[in-house]
């Protein structure tokens, strides 16, 4: 079953770099979220890390609507 799997699906290098790249952004902002108590730190912090996340999130999902 996985093979039929693998057999239809066509892996597209973009979208692994930048969906991981979205990965690493997530893990990064949890483990900063956790450690630090005042992460992000004020309002610019917190629109430094909500205009990364957008654009991460629009590109993760324009490239999955590209090669879809």
């Amino acid at each position: 079953m996985l093979a039929l799997l693998f057999a239809v699906d066509k892996f597209h290098p973009l979208f692994g770099i930048v969906g991981g790249a979205f990965v690493l952004w997530a893990a990064l902002i949890a483990g900063l979220g956790l450690k630090r108590e005042r992460f992000p730190g004020g309002a610019g912090g917190q629109r430094a890390v909500m205009l990364v996340t957008v654009v991460l999130t629009a590109a993760v999902v324009g490239v999955a609507v590209q090669t879809a």
